[in-house]
């Protein structure tokens, strides 16, 4: 993956976060560092809100960018990084663990 330079850094609120996950594939990791949704896309509020629920860290994909949301005290910290040309040509396992290698590209394409 062709991760560049951070565009931008910005606390945002528990609702602004949730609007901007919808119809995203989101990777939601708990504070233990357990995989709750593993590249799951998000359809409404309601399971932004379950994908945020004792998250810790969230990843999802806007247009040319990749984005990680952090949570620490209370408060959402969203990095967007910018994606080179080749950013979504990698594979992916269909599962947390374990799978068929998929294209990244083909499970992105519709949700940017």
């Amino acid at each position: 993956m062709n991760l560049g330079k951070l565009i931008s850094s910005e606390m945002v609120d528990l609702e602004a976060l949730k609007k901007r996950l919808c119809g995203k594939l989101v990777l939601s990791i708990e504070p233990d560092l357990a995989i709750k949704w593993y590249l799951r896309r998000i359809s409404d509020l309601e399971e932004a809100e379950k994908a945020l629920v004792n998250a810790h860290i969230v990843v999802f994909f806007e247009k040319e960018a990749l984005c990680v949301a952090i949570h620490r005290d209370g408060e959402w910290n969203l990095r967007r990084y910018e994606l080179g040309a080749g950013g979504y040509e990698f594979f992916v396992y269909s599962g947390p663990r374990s799978g068929e290698p998929v294209s990244f590209k083909s499970l992105v394409e519709g949700s940017l």
